[in-house]
């Protein structure tokens, strides 16, 4: 999913560089901002992800996802902030990775302004391959968390799983909060810059 992210931001500067050199600003400017953006949300869903895939491993006492299963009903708020993840992950609206990746879309389906067809062409095959990596990180991340929180217990580790201590979640507790904060108000945090 790091590839996938480091594509979209690259996508999103490349549009900046394309739009720039044909002098459409206001395309331009979704490029670079959605890629910046998105950077930034990286950083935030895939931290939160990391930290809550630790606070499960610690919890089950194994990395083999296999071996979990039924833990949403022993670890309900990991599996909380494990759920804000997936769904900022997978560019699902309201959260913060559904703003940034939709800001480099815009741009790219505005990007019909630029004369030269055969850098529309290759735009027009970008956004098919974002879409299709997009929706792959979806079903990724829905079978994740099937398979890890949902259904029942698979192994003696799973089926005597205690939530985390109170510390370990204050920093997903933190970074869920900042996926939702800059997911609903994003409108509001770039009309103050």
């Amino acid at each position: 999913h790091s590839i996938e992210n480091i594509g979209i931001i690259l996508l999103g500067f490349g549009l900046y560089v394309i739009a720039a050199s044909y002098s459409l600003t206001e395309i331009a400017m979704f490029g670079l901002i959605g890629a910046l953006f998105h950077t930034m949300n990286h950083a935030l869903f895939k931290s939160l992800l990391f930290l809550t895939a630790g606070s499960v491993v610690n919890a089950t006492g194994t990395k083999n996802i296999e071996e979990m299963g039924g833990l949403i009903k022993k670890m309900p708020y990991t599996a909380t902030f494990f759920f804000v993840g997936a769904i900022s992950i997978s560019a699902l609206p309201p959260f913060n990775g559904f703003v940034s990746e939709f800001m480099i879309f815009q741009g790219i389906l505005m990007s019909s302004a630029v004369s030269n067809p055969v850098v529309e062409i290759l735009l027009i095959i970008g956004l098919a391959i974002f879409a299709l990596t997009s929706a792959l990180a979806a079903a990724c991340f829905v079978k994740a968390f099937g398979a890890v929180f949902l259904a029942v217990p698979r192994s003696e580790e799973s089926k005597h799983a205690k939530e985390v201590p109170f510390f370990m979640l204050l920093g997903p507790a933190f970074l869920s909060a900042l996926c939702i904060v800059f997911g609903l108000f994003s409108f509001q945090i770039f009309s103050l810059a």
